[in-house]
């Protein structure tokens, strides 16, 4: 049974989604960004600005975190919102509960700047980290959007013959633009965050002549090869069958996959204050420890 603190969150979330799923794009962007602003940083993290030419980024970095180590995160946001003020929502909580300092940066968005704008920026980023890392100290990790782009990008990399991270972890992810999961109607009602109509939306702005390009929904792809993958999503989320496509395949190409389905957990739970957060990202910490060779 669900912690009493995950069912208040959970009923909270819910109230809010009539109003959510109708803000317009300008206001959902100021509403995150107020979200990321108020977002406490714990005392043994530190922020430090790490632009890569004009895309903003930064560093966060617990205090014990080693130094050769990174995890590269990529934001979600449907392709059309998040900022790297918006970001620290989720890159503060994971620098902290996973140990390993994170490179967070901000990607152009749609429909301003529509496909391949954001992988772009995504492949820039992991160039410039490749100039002080070795690429097998180096992990890829995202929620929604952020965790397709990074499995897009990492099948980019393959195919341009560059070194591929030594891991990828991915939450709740969007991998499918096409919306083909039977989730996206038997998970409509118990989805508390996302509509089909949102996301319909969003694809058609990011990629509205492309939505099947392996390089815009990854489950279209070759992932022969790929590194090893965590994949983590809820069951009460449209995007189930996507994290599920993406497993499948991955399976099917013989890529050291794990498939974490969560009972009745909503899209990207791991951002909140919960139970099941805490045990979420401590999986993903130690699938990063193993993959990265350090010793917990």
């Amino acid at each position: 049974m669900a912690a009493r603190e995950t069912k208040k969150i959970r009923n909270f979330i819910k109230r809010f989604k009539p109003v959510t799923s109708t803000l317009s794009l300008h206001a959902e962007r100021l509403g995150q960004d107020v979200l990321g602003k108020v977002t406490p940083i714990p005392h043994d993290i530190k922020l430090v600005e790490a632009n890569v030419g004009d895309i903003p980024a930064e560093w966060v970095i617990s205090a014990k975190a080693p130094s050769d180590k990174v995890l590269l995160y990529i934001h979600g946001g449907a392709y059309f919102s998040g900022s790297l003020v918006s970001n620290r929502l989720l890159s503060v909580t994971i620098a902290e509960k996973v140990g390993i300092k994170t490179f967070s940066f901000q990607y152009r968005l749609a429909p301003e700047h529509p496909f391949p704008a954001a992988l772009e920026d995504a492949e820039r980023v992991y160039d410039e980290l490749l100039r002080e890392y070795n690429s097998q100290d180096i992990a890829f990790i995202g929620e929604s959007a952020g965790g397709g782009l990074l499995v897009a990008l990492a099948l980019k990399l393959k195919d341009e013959g560059k070194p591929l991270p030594a891991a990828l972890i991915c939450m709740s992810p969007w991998t499918d633009l096409t919306l083909s999961g039977e989730s996206y109607k038997t998970n409509e009602e118990k989805d508390i965050l996302l509509t089909r109509e949102k996301l319909e939306r969003a694809a058609k702005e990011y990629a509205p002549c492309d939505a099947e390009n392996p390089y815009v929904s990854p489950v279209f792809g070759d992932v022969r090869s790929l590194p090893p993958t965590l994949i983590q999503v809820g069951t009460a989320e449209l995007l189930l069958d996507d994290a599920r496509m993406l497993s499948d395949v991955m399976e099917r190409a013989d890529v050291d996959v794990c498939l974490e389905e969560w009972e009745n957990m909503w899209h990207v739970w791991q951002a909140m204050d919960t139970p099941e957060s805490e045990e979420a990202l401590a999986r993903i910490r130690r699938f990063v420890f193993d993959k990265l060779g350090i010793k917990d």
